[in-house]
């Protein structure tokens, strides 16, 4: 479940990527993927990352931030 702050932080992330590709939020998202695609970047599971990894990563970076995240073992346990 996602708490206020971690909500209003993906907010925020979702807008820089909105004004990066100059579109709306409803297609920052969308967009963002599109590029992605484009650009020929693989995914996180290309490289032998699981689900289950990618959510806790996610979480603990949404609940303290990058340096929280390579302080919590969260990037350990993806490598």
């Amino acid at each position: 479940m996602v708490n206020s702050e971690q909500k209003a932080r993906i907010d925020q992330v979702i807008g820089w990527i909105g004004e990066v590709f100059q579109t709306s939020r409803d297609h920052a998202l969308p967009d963002f993927h599109e590029w992605i695609a484009r650009s020929g970047l693989p995914g996180l599971a290309s490289t032998g990352v699981t689900e289950e990894q990618i959510i806790s990563a996610s979480q603990a970076a949404a609940s303290c931030g990058l340096h929280g995240l390579k302080s919590s073992g969260a990037l350990d346990r993806i490598n």
